[in-house]
Protein backbone atom coordinates (compact mmCIF):
# COMPACT_ATOMS: atom_id res chain seq x y z
CA UNK A 1 0.00 0.00 0.00
CA UNK A 2 1.23 3.55 -1.02
CA UNK A 3 1.37 6.12 1.23
CA UNK A 4 -1.88 8.08 0.33
CA UNK A 5 -4.05 5.14 0.33
CA UNK A 6 -3.58 5.20 4.06
CA UNK A 7 -4.04 9.11 4.14
CA UNK A 8 -6.72 10.20 6.71
CA UNK A 9 -10.52 11.88 5.04
CA UNK A 10 -10.04 15.53 5.26
CA UNK A 11 -12.30 17.70 7.09
CA UNK A 12 -13.95 20.42 5.23
CA UNK A 13 -15.47 23.17 6.79
CA UNK A 14 -15.98 26.70 6.21
CA UNK A 15 -12.86 29.17 6.07
CA UNK A 16 -12.30 31.11 9.50
CA UNK A 17 -11.25 35.01 9.36
CA UNK A 18 -8.14 34.08 11.52
CA UNK A 19 -7.13 31.86 8.79
CA UNK A 20 -7.05 34.48 6.00
CA UNK A 21 -3.16 34.66 6.28
CA UNK A 22 -2.84 30.94 6.51
CA UNK A 23 -5.14 30.37 3.36
CA UNK A 24 -3.15 32.86 1.14
CA UNK A 25 0.29 30.61 1.78
CA UNK A 26 -1.39 27.85 1.13
CA UNK A 27 -2.95 29.36 -2.37
CA UNK A 28 0.17 30.70 -3.04
CA UNK A 29 1.55 27.38 -2.95
CA UNK A 30 -0.85 25.29 -4.34
CA UNK A 31 -1.45 27.31 -7.31
CA UNK A 32 2.98 27.69 -8.04
CA UNK A 33 2.42 25.70 -10.99
CA UNK A 34 -0.49 26.55 -12.28
CA UNK A 35 0.96 30.37 -12.39
CA UNK A 36 4.19 28.50 -13.95
CA UNK A 37 2.67 27.17 -16.53
CA UNK A 38 1.59 30.88 -17.71
CA UNK A 39 4.61 32.21 -17.27
CA UNK A 40 4.10 33.82 -13.93
CA UNK A 41 4.67 33.46 -10.35
CA UNK A 42 3.43 34.71 -6.57
CA UNK A 43 6.52 36.75 -6.36
CA UNK A 44 5.42 38.64 -9.39
CA UNK A 45 1.92 38.53 -9.66
CA UNK A 46 -0.77 40.06 -7.45
CA UNK A 47 -2.74 38.49 -5.02
CA UNK A 48 -5.92 38.48 -7.12
CA UNK A 49 -7.80 37.06 -3.97
CA UNK A 50 -8.67 40.57 -2.15
CA UNK A 51 -12.27 39.65 -1.53
CA UNK A 52 -11.12 36.41 0.44
CA UNK A 53 -12.38 38.22 3.95
CA UNK A 54 -15.74 38.84 2.03
CA UNK A 55 -16.45 34.97 0.65
CA UNK A 56 -15.19 33.92 4.49
CA UNK A 57 -17.85 36.23 6.10
CA UNK A 58 -20.40 34.99 3.34
CA UNK A 59 -19.76 31.29 4.17
CA UNK A 60 -18.14 30.95 0.59
CA UNK A 61 -14.89 29.98 1.38
CA UNK A 62 -13.48 26.20 2.65
CA UNK A 63 -10.87 25.01 4.04
CA UNK A 64 -9.71 20.93 3.74
CA UNK A 65 -7.89 19.82 6.79
CA UNK A 66 -5.96 16.83 7.58
CA UNK A 67 -4.75 15.84 11.09
CA UNK A 68 -5.35 19.71 11.45
CA UNK A 69 -3.26 21.02 8.93
CA UNK A 70 -4.96 23.47 6.12
CA UNK A 71 -3.58 21.57 3.06
CA UNK A 72 -6.62 22.59 0.42
CA UNK A 73 -8.78 25.57 0.08
CA UNK A 74 -11.76 26.44 -2.37
CA UNK A 75 -13.17 29.79 -3.05
CA UNK A 76 -16.31 30.56 -4.72
CA UNK A 77 -17.54 34.20 -6.20
CA UNK A 78 -20.86 34.97 -5.95
CA UNK A 79 -21.84 36.41 -9.59
CA UNK A 80 -25.47 36.34 -8.60
CA UNK A 81 -27.60 34.52 -6.35
CA UNK A 82 -28.19 31.81 -8.35
CA UNK A 83 -24.90 31.88 -9.88
CA UNK A 84 -21.82 30.90 -8.12
CA UNK A 85 -18.10 31.48 -10.17
CA UNK A 86 -15.78 28.74 -8.49
CA UNK A 87 -12.67 30.76 -8.28
CA UNK A 88 -10.37 28.32 -6.96
CA UNK A 89 -9.92 25.10 -6.02
CA UNK A 90 -6.27 24.27 -4.28
CA UNK A 91 -4.34 21.47 -2.95
CA UNK A 92 -0.78 21.33 -1.55
CA UNK A 93 1.44 18.96 -3.49
CA UNK A 94 2.08 16.96 -1.00
CA UNK A 95 -2.03 15.94 -0.83
CA UNK A 96 -2.38 16.56 -4.70
CA UNK A 97 -4.69 13.18 -6.18
CA UNK A 98 -5.49 11.88 -2.89
CA UNK A 99 -9.12 13.28 -3.57
CA UNK A 100 -9.58 16.57 -1.53
CA UNK A 101 -10.23 18.07 -4.59
CA UNK A 102 -13.26 15.98 -5.86
CA UNK A 103 -14.16 15.99 -2.06
CA UNK A 104 -14.35 20.16 -1.76
CA UNK A 105 -16.31 20.58 -5.30
CA UNK A 106 -18.44 18.20 -3.73
CA UNK A 107 -19.09 20.02 -0.73
CA UNK A 108 -19.31 23.22 -2.78
CA UNK A 109 -21.97 21.70 -5.01
CA UNK A 110 -24.02 20.47 -1.73
CA UNK A 111 -24.27 24.30 -0.45
CA UNK A 112 -25.08 25.43 -3.74
CA UNK A 113 -27.65 23.33 -3.77
CA UNK A 114 -29.16 24.58 -0.48
CA UNK A 115 -28.72 27.81 -1.32
CA UNK A 116 -30.84 27.53 -4.43
CA UNK A 117 -27.67 28.36 -6.73
CA UNK A 118 -29.17 27.08 -9.89
CA UNK A 119 -25.52 27.09 -12.15
CA UNK A 120 -21.81 26.95 -10.97
CA UNK A 121 -19.50 28.05 -13.46
CA UNK A 122 -15.25 28.02 -13.41
CA UNK A 123 -12.27 28.60 -16.15
CA UNK A 124 -9.00 27.05 -16.06
CA UNK A 125 -6.00 26.76 -18.38
CA UNK A 126 -6.52 25.26 -21.72
CA UNK A 127 -3.04 24.11 -21.54
CA UNK A 128 -3.78 22.20 -18.64
CA UNK A 129 -6.38 19.61 -19.65
CA UNK A 130 -5.93 17.49 -16.84
CA UNK A 131 -7.94 20.40 -14.94
CA UNK A 132 -10.56 20.65 -17.50
CA UNK A 133 -10.97 16.93 -17.53
CA UNK A 134 -11.50 16.86 -13.60
CA UNK A 135 -13.86 19.33 -14.13
CA UNK A 136 -15.67 17.80 -16.90
CA UNK A 137 -15.83 14.33 -14.27
CA UNK A 138 -17.59 16.28 -11.86
CA UNK A 139 -20.36 17.55 -14.54
CA UNK A 140 -19.06 20.04 -15.91
CA UNK A 141 -19.38 21.07 -19.81
CA UNK A 142 -17.22 23.56 -21.85
CA UNK A 143 -18.91 26.69 -23.02
CA UNK A 144 -15.40 28.44 -24.54
CA UNK A 145 -12.49 28.68 -25.06
CA UNK A 146 -10.82 32.51 -24.88
CA UNK A 147 -8.03 34.62 -23.33
CA UNK A 148 -9.24 35.60 -19.57
CA UNK A 149 -11.25 38.65 -19.16
CA UNK A 150 -8.32 39.83 -16.24
CA UNK A 151 -5.93 40.83 -19.00
CA UNK A 152 -3.12 39.54 -16.71
CA UNK A 153 -2.27 37.10 -19.40
CA UNK A 154 -3.11 35.87 -23.07
CA UNK A 155 -2.99 32.16 -22.18
CA UNK A 156 -6.72 30.39 -23.45
CA UNK A 157 -8.75 29.41 -21.07
CA UNK A 158 -11.36 26.75 -21.31
CA UNK A 159 -14.64 28.38 -19.47
CA UNK A 160 -17.30 25.41 -18.02
CA UNK A 161 -20.54 25.42 -16.51
CA UNK A 162 -23.02 23.00 -14.90
CA UNK A 163 -26.37 23.44 -13.89
CA UNK A 164 -27.74 22.59 -10.76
Amino acid sequence: MTDKLLRPLPEIRHLRPQEIAETNAVINAAFSRYLALIGLSTDSTPNPYDYLPAAVDDKRAWAALVDGELVGVALVDAISDKNWQIDLVGVLEDHAKSGIGRILMQRIETEARERHVTLMSLNTLEIAPWLWRFYQSLGFHITDRAPPKHGLDDNIRVYMEKPL
